[in-house]
């Protein structure tokens, strides 16, 4: 084995690992001799091996070294929980050890069915009348298995990485045994922590993610390590979701219908059909099919796969991959909607009136078989150019008026476009646009709609356990401040007693095909609340409607699964419906998953902002057209009108003038000079920086342009030179005078 010495340490892991290898008991001089130990190191290895008995990690010197260290110190995987909450685990590999042990400790309540744990054997304990082995819990193994993006530094003849991540940044991992990877300095890895101690961090490189951050897989792997989101599935919630069959119920034969999915052109899962047809009883009434993925004919409340779409709370999808709520198994195999393929579904169908209202809702599960797959671009084709026999002819009928009703009760409408990262072969960036948005989108999003305001409106109904999908209307201090901003901008906002998304929608309108329409858009967005889940039905402002509740997407959302099993409860349609303990836990998830969905909209956020750094540091020098973004003490934010990129323009690269911020105003104004900065304003800017780490761009203003700079006659508006002469000359002239009195 290789020699270590105290710079280098012996990784705990290792360490353990090695101890746990040996027959029997094993000493410190066996140990130095394996790791080649000498002198001081002996000395360092004693006090290593004495805060490892501390830590309970290793039997105590004190004790008989007939008790060998792996028939105490075992990893386990949580077998079950008993109802009054007692945590019992299955033992690996371990010797004179029950089948199943009880756990103890303080955190032990803290852990779920499936978890992988290092425990500590302790004494034996009768529990019902049974022998039991009884353990303490040392740590889970996801807390020992801590990773980190670093970034391979080579100075010097010295190796070490450098973790990218804003908490682990600026960090230094000493890396163990990397000669076996060829390194360039600047490299991207996967990095296990093995050691920690005293300000010393030691790790070993799991994979090489590439050269540099903008390689494939690294800028998404950096978003799903800053932002600690689950991205892996243990073996055991593979065998169950490989192992998944569903529970009989009653189920209405749908195969036959033409039902038809529109999804990305790229899209791997398929969680939602449609189908319209005339009514029975009135062909002027249309009915609407919104078939779902029924996943909780699979996903079993309190399985290991419920326990880890409830942890992990939705799908966080990057340009690169999608990180799944459910395995592949599930996500893309039994539970997508495959064109051809038969597949179980919760069915919502509606009635849609010639006013376009929605009515009678029937909830109802099926088998059904979709028969058309379309991508956006096809399915526009199709709206474009209307033909009574396509296969989306009745849906778009009913989607036109389905429109009407939803523009006369005005649902906030902004122009926010989202950035489209269009990847090449090798999964770099190859450019970046504005997503396009066809009817084809609004066409779906309608109808997912009105089967989400069946649903919450069948659960407040019958006054079931549910989570609804709140908007409350944005707060009055954030409505003041954009008032301000729009007075500054010379746009009015009438604020009365009630306030309705049309008022929004209005100063919109007002801008259409302006450049200060986007800007606008994001002002008012930023004023909005955040969405949430919750127990209690508060309506959603944004849609304008009075009760909401999430039952289109169960596949990629946990709050979906939960509505469905609420409805199969209430309704009676299967075993498989919301348990009671579940209903007890609702608020706790609610939090939750409301949690992990602004962790995925963060993690997404920053890995678009690195692709589009990393992009742009090829056309560092380039110059953009953009508008004024925000406005700040320190500078400028502008986004570019190609490609929507944020960056910053600091006052220092505005010009040569010295700028004010006036926050009354909403301005930036040159001193000497007066060029006036207003919010939407259009500039011409060049890229000065890119940086793919941190995802911010800098830029400088090319256009406007400054006037020539000029002196003013009143005194005391010169410039800031000059000001500070003033004072230096006035301090004098006191001193002066001070001294003749």
């Amino acid at each position: 084995m290789a020699k270590h010495s105290h710079q280098d340490a012996i990784p705990q892991t290792d360490l353990l690992a090695f101890i746990e290898q040996q027959e029997g008991a094993v000493d410190k001089r066996e140990i130095a001799k394996a790791f080649h130990l000498t002198g001081h190191d002996k000395i360092l290895l004693k006090q290593q091996l004495r805060r490892l008995a501390d830590q309970g990690l290793i039997p105590s010197a004190k004790r008989p070294k007939q008790t060998a260290f792996k028939e105490r110190v075992f990893i386990a995987t949580v077998s079950h929980i008993s109802e009054d909450g007692v945590v019992f685990a299955a033992p690996e590999n371990a010797d004179n050890i029950e089948q199943h042990v009880e756990v103890t400790g303080q955190r032990a309540a803290q852990l779920s069915v499936g978890q992988r744990i290092r425990v500590r054997r302790l004494a034996r304990k009768n529990v019902d009348t049974e022998r039991h082995d009884q353990v303490a819990l040392i740590h889970r193994i996801s807390e020992e298995q801590e990773t980190q993006i670093a970034v391979v530094i080579k100075e010097n003849g010295r190796v070490w990485a450098e973790p990218v991540s804003r908490r682990g940044r600026g960090l230094r991992i000493t890396l163990v045994a990397h000669e076996q990877w060829e390194l360039r300095h600047g490299a991207l890895v996967l990095v296990q922590i093995i050691s920690k101690h005293r300000g010393a961090i030691a790790g070993k490189i799991l994979e090489l993610l590439g050269t540099r951050l903008d390689s494939p897989q690294a800028v998404s792997m950096v978003a799903i390590h800053e932002h600690d989101i689950p991205h892996q599935f243990s073996e055991a919630v593979f065998h169950e979701a490989e192992a998944a069959e569903p529970l009989d119920c009653i189920r209405e034969d749908l195969s036959h219908l033409p039902f038809v999915t529109i999804d990305p052109k790229d899209a791997r899962d398929h969680d939602d059909a449609l189908y319209a047809c005339p009514t029975p009883d009135n062909p002027a009434i249309i009915h609407l099919y919104v078939a779902i993925a029924d996943v909780s004919a699979y996903v079993r409340g309190g399985g290991l796969l419920d326990q880890e779409a409830c942890k992990r709370g939705n799908s966080v999808y990057f340009p690169d991959r999608v990180v799944p709520m459910l395995p592949e198994q599930l996500s893309n195999g039994l539970c997508s909607l495959k064109m051809g393929q038969e597949r179980l579904a919760f069915v919502c169908r509606l009635r849609v009136g010639e006013d376009g209202q929605c009515t009678d809702p029937k909830f109802f599960r099926a088998r059904i078989k979709v028969q058309y797959n379309f991508a956006y671009e096809e399915a526009q084709t199709y709206i474009d150019k209307p033909d009574a026999t396509s296969p989306i002819s009745l849906l778009l009928k009913a989607y036109n008026r389905m429109a009407q009703a939803r523009d006369l009760r005005e649902p906030l409408d902004l122009d926010v476009p989202e950035h489209q990262i269009h990847l090449d072969t090798e999964g770099r960036v190859h450019k970046i646009t504005l997503r396009d948005r066809f009817d084809a989108h609004r066409l779906v999003e309608e109808c997912m709609i009105q089967a989400n305001v069946a649903a919450g409106t069948v659960l407040a109904k019958h006054g079931s356990p549910a989570l609804y999908r709140n908007h409350e209307e944005p707060p009055r201090d954030r409505l003041i401040t954009l008032k301000t901003s729009f007075d500054a901008m010379g746009l009015n906002l009438a604020l009365g007693n009630r306030l309705t998304p049309a008022l929004f929608n209005h100063v919109i309108k007002r801008l259409t095909d302006s450049p200060m329409a986007r800007t606008v858009s994001e002002m008012i967005l930023r004023c909005q609340t955040q969405a949430f889940y919750g127990v209690d039905n508060l309506g959603h402002f944004g849609l304008a409607l009075p009760c909401y509740a999430h039952f289109t997407s169960p596949i990629r959302r946990y709050a979906d699964l939960i509505v469905h099993r609420s409805l199969i409860t209430c309704l009676k349609l299967g075993q498989d419906g919301l348990t009671h303990d579940t209903s007890e836990r609702l608020e706790a998830i609610a939090e939750h998953i409301s949690k992990t969905e602004r962790t995925a909209m963060a993690a997404e956020r920053d890995s678009i902002a690195r692709y589009v750094a990393a992009h742009m540091s090829d056309h560092i020098g380039r110059q953009f057209e953009a508008t004024i973004s925000g406005l700040a003490r320190m500078g400028l934010f502008v986004q570019l009108v190609d490609n929507g990129a944020e960056g910053f323009i600091p006052a220092a690269k505005i010009g040569r003038d010295y700028y004010h911020y006036d926050e009354q105003t909403m301005t930036i104004r040159g001193e000497r000079a007066g060029l006036t900065f207003r919010l939407g304003e259009p500039v011409t800017v060049r890229l000065e920086e890119a940086a793919p780490v941190s995802g911010g761009l800098r830029f400088s203003l090319v256009a406007p342009q400054e006037p020539p700079l000029r002196k003013r006659a009143l005194k005391g508006h010169g410039s800031r030179a000059s000001s500070t002469m003033d004072r230096k000359k006035s301090k004098k002239t006191m001193s002066r005078k001070k001294h003749e009195r």
